[in-house]
């Protein structure tokens, strides 16, 4: 799965202002998506000298459940910008594209 393109087809008429748009929103997206990495890398880093330091067990679940809830946001943009960056090169969205992300039965 490609969550951020790195190629573009581009067509006999060249680049137009649409694609443009695609490619910069992308680019905001990846970076938007690092930013929030380096934070959980940071909780992680966190999490390890808080249990180096004997902090209380309550505090310390208290970030983990921070982090999974930041990590749980990374996928949903993830997933959103996989969604709209098909719809805006104009390819289908099947229903079996839904079922990866989505556990539908």
């Amino acid at each position: 799965m490609q969550y951020f393109s790195t190629y573009i087809n581009i067509p006999p008429g060249g680049i137009n202002k649409n694609m443009k748009k695609i490619i910069k929103n992308e680019q905001l997206d990846r970076h938007k998506i690092l930013n929030r990495l380096a934070r959980i890398e940071g909780q992680v880093k966190g999490i390890r000298k808080m249990i180096e330091d004997k902090k209380p067990c309550a505090s310390i679940i208290m970030q983990i459940t921070a982090i999974k809830q930041a990590v749980n946001m990374v996928a949903s943009e993830l997933l959103e910008n996989e969604l709209i960056c098909k719809f805006e090169r104009g390819e289908k969205i099947e229903k079996k594209d839904l079922e990866r992300f989505f556990k539908t039965k």
